[in-house]
């Protein structure tokens, strides 16, 4: 089996981001800019409405990913791996 067989060559491929931009595709929705129709239910209407509340940091959350691919350990973003169990253990249900 060659290389190319395998895709453990070196051409670019153009299907295959190159940097940490160009992989990062977070992006902000334009549903979030959508007028709610009148029509809507207003269950449904009112979840959107809360929904279109929520902050919009999707830039910063980019940026922060993009930081992270390109510094790795010395990026002040990613969390320490006690902190990323301890906040995934929080849990109010017993059953959890």
């Amino acid at each position: 089996m060659s290389p190319s067989d395998t895709g453990l060559n070196d051409t670019p491929r153009p299907d295959v981001p190159r940097t940490a931009e160009e992989a990062a595709s977070i992006e902000r929705s334009p549903l979030r800019d959508m007028e709610i129709p009148d029509s809507l239910p207003e269950r449904m209407s009112r979840m959107l409405t809360e929904v279109k509340a929520i902050p919009d940091v999707a830039d910063d959350y980019r940026a922060a990913i993009v930081d992270w691919a390109h510094r790795g350990a010395d990026s002040p973003f990613p969390l320490p791996a006690v902190e990323v169990v301890a906040r995934a253990s929080c849990s109010s249900k017993p059953d959890s």
